[in-house]
């Protein structure tokens, strides 16, 4: 018999998370923590103070751009996002595309040669593919996900266009060595805020969905 969809969809993602682990050489268990732990600290002060939960739980619409938006794939349960997105909230997620030149420009750029980016931004996609499939239709029309293939230059988090979250990607340096940038105030129109609000608006308008 041949496996269901939803079958093959869950043995894909076992085998995209075995293979970054074996790429990256965090097959052990004391590797893979003690490389988890090093990642958590540089972003500790910023997850104390905004954590997932409290930026996610009562958001009626999340828009994230960037690489591989772990914020979503990895910090915050499946099972939070479904209760979200059941509840009408809408989340547009634009990823780097995995296929496509501007990962391999940027693993190039922070001296990656084993495809660590591609395969995590991959595995992430996938993730979030698996849960749309599994909700209903007015549910899965919520969660849109596209990709781009251009320079990246930011991460972007942008909540119920109240709190704009913004990180630079510098030249030679990983996603989490970046500073973060925390913008509240959206009602200065010569602000910060409208321009990334727009920065984010203009790359989805280019992008393609998946």
């Amino acid at each position: 018999m041949a496996p269901q969809p939803e079958a093959r969809i869950m043995t894909e993602q076992p085998i995209l998370l075995k293979s970054l682990l074996t790429q990256r050489h965090w097959q052990t268990y004391s590797t893979f923590c003690k490389e988890y732990d090093k990642a958590a600290k540089k972003g500790s002060a910023f997850s104390s103070a905004y954590p997932p939960s409290a930026m996610f739980d009562s958001a009626k619409e999340i828009n994230a751009a960037g690489l591989s938006l772990n914020i979503i794939c990895q910090s915050y349960p499946d099972h939070q996002l479904r209760r979200l997105l059941d509840s009408g909230t809408r989340i547009r997620c634009l990823f780097l595309d995995p296929k496509g030149q501007a990962i391999r420009a940027r693993e190039a750029e922070e001296r990656y040669t084993d495809n660590t980016l591609t395969t995590l931004t991959a595995l992430n996609i996938t993730m979030l593919t698996r849960l749309r499939d599994r909700l209903d239709t007015a549910s899965a029309q919520r969660l849109e996900l596209h990709v781009y293939d251009e320079t990246i230059r930011f991460n972007l988090l942008i909540v119920d266009r109240a709190l704009c979250v913004v990180q630079p990607y510098l030249p030679q340096s990983r996603g989490v060595d970046s500073p973060t940038f925390v913008i509240k105030d959206n009602t200065a129109a010569e602000g910060l805020f409208p321009v990334f609000d727009q920065v984010f608006r203009d790359m989805w308008e280019r992008s393609k969905p998946v």
